[in-house]
């Protein structure tokens, strides 16, 4: 017979048995479900050692400007129209055709450091991409694409997706957005592509994504390439630099804040140090470019923390 419960309900043996049932049937769904979604992204993720969260690569402490780099971009598809050698727009109508663009000179080896300014809202289509390419890679591809990274000869960051892709394979994933504004740190050297702000230019902590493409071979030409899909996409691109090689010159970086406009990227102060009257000659006379001023010590505007430093000049860019 039943037994009588506190308010007189028949308490039955089998109610407990069939709620513990339930409870473990639910647990157990829910952990094959984690289980599942564990093996997903591990399988997805591939372990870079390189993938860091301090800051920038030391190199990019102190860069050499190279006129013959800052020359912007050359060769782009018909979908594209460039109102300067630093500015992309993708003018064509729809998103069933994949547009690029690729700089000018080429680099071989080196380490080298690109501004991009590519705005997120409403400004980045369902696949544009930033990385390197050969000569070989097209400059548009009908559908959606990845088309800096599908190629095998290019290495690119799907900037939505947040993922590096070589030959159509993910090499490693992001897991934060991409800013408005970032550095591409490309080191032919050691053949890899790192991403990541930069605190001695915006004043805001560190961010360095890593070097998360790599296998880029040396020795061989590459560039810097661009790709979009999205109608009216707006792309600013600058060169910044150039690792100042064993024995070479010396440009040490002023941090000062960036007044930022619509088509305006802001303004870098650099004091120059060691650096000969031929070679600013030819920096000044690269436009856009860095602008020679006087000594820091004859400059009228606030000095920096190198001010008290013997130069010979000082670059705005």
């Amino acid at each position: 017979p039943a037994e009588s419960g506190v308010e007189g309900r028949p308490q039955i043996d089998g109610d407990n048995d069939g709620t513990a049932l339930s409870v473990s049937f639910i647990a157990g769904v829910t952990g094959l479900v984690l289980i599942t979604m564990v093996v997903l992204v591990c399988a997805e993720k591939k372990v870079n050692p390189n993938v860091h969260r301090t800051g920038p690569p030391e190199w990019t402490r102190s860069l050499m400007f190279r006129p013959e780099l800052n020359v912007g971009f050359g060769d782009c598809s018909d979908g594209i129209h460039t109102p300067t050698p630093y500015h992309v727009i993708r003018e064509r109508l729809g998103r069933a055709i994949t547009d690029a663009a690729r700089w000018s000179c080429p680099i071989t080896e080196g380490k080298h450091v690109f501004e991009v300014y590519w705005p997120a809202k409403g400004n980045r289509g369902h696949a544009c991409c930033v990385g390197l390419g050969s000569a070989d890679v097209g400059l548009k591809k009908q559908g959606r694409c990845s088309l800096v990274g599908e190629h095998s000869q290019s290495w690119g960051l799907d900037l939505p997706k947040q993922r590096a892709i070589h030959f159509k394979t993910v090499q490693q994933r992001l897991y934060r957005g991409i800013p408005d504004r970032f550095f591409v740190y490309v080191d032919m050297d050691s053949g890899k592509i790192g991403f990541g702000d930069d605190v001695t230019l915006y004043r805001h902590e560190t961010e360095f994504f890593g070097f998360i493409c790599h296998g880029i071979p040396k020795n061989k030409q590459m560039y810097f390439m661009i790709s979009l899909c999205a109608p009216n996409e707006h792309v600013h691109v600058h060169y910044r630099g150039s690792a100042v090689p064993a024995g070479g010159y010396n440009l040490v970086d002023t941090p000062s804040p960036l007044q930022l406009s619509k088509d305006n990227l802001g303004q870098v102060h650099v004091a120059a140090f060691n650096v000969p009257p031929s070679y600013m000659d030819a920096m000044s006379s690269a436009q856009p470019g860095p602008m020679v001023s006087a000594p820091p010590s004859a400059q009228k505007h606030p000095a920096g923390p190198f001010s008290q430093e013997k130069g010979e000049g000082s670059l705005e860019f």
